[in-house]
């Protein structure tokens, strides 16, 4: 590939990282990744080929949703494909850390739900009505209805990292009781915060809303409730 092809690749991925669903599918398999990969990747028991192979894993499943915008095959297949590939080793390394005697039905079902979500956020629109016809030569350049602010950039990057870092906080829990607990709050604030920013940030930019969607006025309070809400359950678990 020349080095013009990769730097308009490079170009086109790094500009998939302002759209909404490109992060979400980012966080879908980073989630996935942390719940099911981890825990039995770097479990006591497990050598030292199961981790290295996670960790292949984990940039995989990131690079792809930025790739598949400018590549659409290959990102396909590095995220769906070779990740999964690079999982499924992981766990076949891993298994004595996996055995059913050791499994959680809890966390096993919720681990079969972000797996759920990562499927999800793989998924292709279905074509609807006739195919689109070519545009006509004299037509006029459609213009963009509105424009993201450069805030909207930061309230997506603010409310994934929050995310990462609930989900980092409830593994600190070593208790079994508290720590599932800690889990399934975690995971439910994680979604609600990442789907409430990027619903901010989106709602910025557009110059006239429905009559049942919330406006950015009514997100930020909302937000920063629900914020304190984590807050206090984290601490509340922590203690």
């Amino acid at each position: 590939m020349p080095p013009e092809a990769v730097g308009n690749v490079l170009k086109r991925a790094g500009a998939g990282l302002r759209e909404v669903r490109t992060v979400q599918t980012m966080l879908a398999a980073m989630i996935a990744w942390s719940i099911t990969v981890a825990p039995a990747a770097f479990a006591r028991s497990s050598p030292l080929e199961a981790r290295m192979v996670a960790v292949l894993a984990l940039p995989c499943g990131l690079a792809a949703p930025p790739l598949a915008l400018a590549r659409r095959s290959l990102g396909r297949h590095l995220g769906i494909s070779v990740f999964l590939a690079l999982v499924t080793l992981s766990w076949l390394l891993a298994s004595t850390a996996i055995q059913p005697q050791r499994l959680d039905p809890i966390r096993a079902g919720i681990g079969a739900v972000a797996w759920g979500v990562f499927a999800l956020s793989w998924r292709d629109r279905w074509p609807s009505g006739a195919p689109p016809q070519p545009p006509e030569g004299d037509a006029p350049m459609l213009q963009a209805r509105s424009r993201l602010p450069p805030v909207a950039r930061a309230i997506v990057t603010i409310g994934a990292v929050a995310a990462l870092a609930l989900l980092f906080l409830a593994w600190r829990i070593r208790e079994a009781d508290r720590g599932l607990m800690a889990q399934i709050v975690a995971i439910a604030c994680a979604i609600a915060l990442s789907s409430a920013a990027a619903d901010m940030s989106t709602g910025l930019g557009r110059r006239a809303h429905g009559p049942r969607r919330f406006t950015p006025h009514a997100v930020r309070p909302l937000l920063l409730l629900l914020a304190f809400a984590v807050a206090g359950a984290v601490i509340i678990a922590l203690q």
